[in-house]
């Protein structure tokens, strides 16, 4: 660790302010300057997105075309048809269920059919209420209603050291 000078006088402390103005200032050219660097990287990287997207998307439209040319193998959700470098795979059209859990249990609730709903009971600890009745006594925690020490390894206490901060 280097030795701390002190300072003597305002015009020593004033010139390590302009000196930490300096610095930071440099900094915060070095990262715009990053930033602008990862911003064109970003942008190079979605046009050649776009370009593999369209190259790709029009591949498969030629594939597609033949897949209509030629008979697949059938089963009842899908057409399939092998190749050496892979597979070509239609998937039959289905039919989903979209759901809003909320609107079902109420509709649920309106018909007797509550069997459906799951009841789940979660905890969850109300720390800024818990905190307020907590004091800290050195090392110790005590809770200030009761009085007693709290033992516990979901707590600890953490000391924060001092800091020193310029501002301008």
């Amino acid at each position: 660790m280097e030795n701390i000078q002190v300072i003597l006088n305002d015009i020593e402390a004033d010139r390590l302010i302009e000196e930490i103005k300096e610095e930071k200032a440099d900094f915060l050219r070095l990262e715009e300057l990053a930033a602008q660097k990862i911003e064109a990287i970003h942008e190079e990287i979605e046009r050649k997105r776009a370009a593999h997207e369209n190259s790709v998307g029009f591949k498969v439209a030629q594939l597609r075309a033949y897949f209509n040319t030629i008979t697949p193998k059938e089963t009842k959700t899908q057409k399939k048809y092998s190749l050496l470098a892979g597979e070509m795979v239609l998937k039959k059209p289905t039919s989903k269920l979209d759901h809003d859990d909320k609107k079902l249990i109420e509709y649920c609730k309106s018909v007797n059919q509550e069997k459906y709903i799951k009841r789940i009971e979660t905890e969850k600890l109300d720390w800024s209420n818990f905190k307020k009745n907590l004091e800290i006594n050195g090392d110790v925690i005590i809770h200030k209603e009761t009085g007693e020490i709290i033992e516990c390894d979901g707590i600890n206490v953490i000391e924060v050291p001092e800091q020193f901060d310029i501002k301008f």
